[in-house]
């Protein structure tokens, strides 16, 4: 996963994520955060406790997950 820091506050951090197909990343957490998608695609959620999830995603949407 390509990822750019594009901005950093004391209240704020804009990162510039980029998945290629099929790629994973090892398990992590983040604080709440706002996603934006810029391309359309596929993205599979695969958290430590609850249901997977697999979100189709559309440019242009915007997506809030909890911590």
């Amino acid at each position: 996963m390509g990822q750019i820091l594009v901005m950093e506050n004391k209240r704020v951090r804009v990162l510039d994520a980029q998945f290629k197909p099929g790629e994973k990343t090892a398990m992590h957490t983040h604080p709440d955060h706002v996603v934006y998608v810029f391309n359309d695609g596929k993205l599979k959620l695969v958290p430590s406790k609850g249901k997977i999830q697999i979100l189709d995603l559309k440019a242009g949407q915007t997506f809030w997950f909890d911590a």
